[in-house]
Parts: C-alpha cells; sequence; structure tokens
C-alpha cells in the first residue's frame, strides 16, 4: 500500500504533470498542422500508449522524445503555415525546450552517486542545451524538405548531447562509450537525408 502511494506521488509530482501536459499541448498541434492521415492516427495511437506507460511504468522517458519532437516539428509548422516572425518561434521554442530540459537536467545524478547536480552545473547544461539545438533549428530553416525530417534530426542531436552529457556525469567518457552515440545519431540522419521529400517553398 505505501509502495502504491509512493507510485502515485512520484507519477503526480509538478514537473512531472508539467512535461505530461506539455506532451497533451503538443499532440494537439499534431491535429493543427500534421496533414497525413496516417501518420497523425498513428502518432495519436503512439501517444496513448507512452502516456499509459507512463503512468504504468512511471518513466518519464516514454514522454520526454514524443514531446520534444512534437516540440520541434510545431516549431517549424508555426513558422512556414502560420508564418509567424522568427523570434516569436524561437521564443515559442525556447520556453518549450527549456520546460523539457528542465526535468532531464533536475534529475541527472552526480557521476554514480545519489547527489543531484548542483545550480552551476545545471545551468551550465541548460546553456548547452538550449544553445546548440537552437542552433541546428536555425541551421535547419532554409532545408527543402519537410518539418517532419527536421524534427527528427533536432531529436537525434538532442539524443547525442544527452549521451555525452550522461557519459562525462557517470566519469565515462571515453571513446569506447561515446562513439555509439555519434554512430546512431549520424546513420540516422543520413537515413533521413537520403528518404525524406526535397522541395523548393
Amino acid at each position: 500500500m505505501i509502495n502504491k502511494i509512493s507510485k502515485i506521488k512520484e507519477i503526480l509530482n509538478p514537473s512531472n504533470l508539467l512535461v505530461l501536459f506539455f506532451f497533451l499541448l503538443t499532440i494537439f498541434s499534431l491535429s493543427l498542422f500534421e496533414t497525413f492521415s496516417p501518420v497523425k492516427y498513428f502518432l495519436y495511437i503512439v501517444s496513448i500508449v507512452l502516456i499509459y506507460q507512463y503512468f504504468t511504468k512511471n518513466k518519464i522517458e516514454f514522454l520526454v522524445y514524443p514531446a520534444l519532437y512534437l516540440v520541434f516539428f510545431s516549431s517549424y509548422s508555426i513558422y512556414y503555415s502560420l508564418n509567424w516572425s522568427l523570434w516569436s518561434v524561437l521564443l515559442f521554442l525556447i520556453i518549450s525546450l527549456n520546460i523539457i530540459i528542465y526535468f532531464v537536467v533536475n534529475n541527472m545524478q552526480l557521476g554514480n552517486s545519489l547527489d543531484k547536480l548542483n545550480n552551476n552545473i545545471k545551468y551550465f547544461y541548460f546553456a548547452l542545451y538550449n544553445l546548440l539545438l537552437v542552433e541546428v533549428f536555425l541551421t535547419l530553416i532554409p532545408w527543402p524538405t519537410d518539418p517532419r525530417g527536421k524534427a527528427i534530426i533536432l531529436l537525434v542531436v538532442f539524443y547525442i548531447i544527452e549521451g555525452l552529457v550522461l557519459a562525462w556525469q557517470n566519469k565515462k567518457f571515453v571513446f569506447n562509450q561515446v562513439y555509439q552515440y555519434f554512430t546512431i545519431g549520424l546513420l540516422i540522419i543520413f537515413a533521413i537525408i537520403i528518404t525524406t521529400t526535397w522541395y523548393a517553398y
């Protein structure tokens, strides 16, 4: 009984609820911008499964990556479809990123211990994630391809950054530990580049 209560408290803590709420909000944006019905309904089903997994297994990771994809997809869609100014899209992107990155960084552990990161290290990682992801976001804007491919590329970049940060925090920042992140990430990006649809805006 006590274990169940503690699990419920963990699931319903404010940061988890914030990510869950934001995840549901980005799903709503998907319904506005995704025009290919099979993809839209497939993502709806995946989202329901992930939310179920989150509540049954209490792992926020089930929401973080899909939420990030939807944030990137929504940001590009807003820019291209609604003709928002670039600075307003960047404001939306940065606020959205920090809601999710807050949870990711706040739950990192210091090395192999149970100690949490101190505030200075957290601020550094916040800046690192934001700087690199926003830079890649801006770099991909002129690419003549659809927002889906660009969102996946950004998600892969996040995966690489997260892998390197975790390797560094766990004092395993050696070639054998980090090359897999680059290898997997670059292979996925290459696959996206050769399979995506290219066109002129």
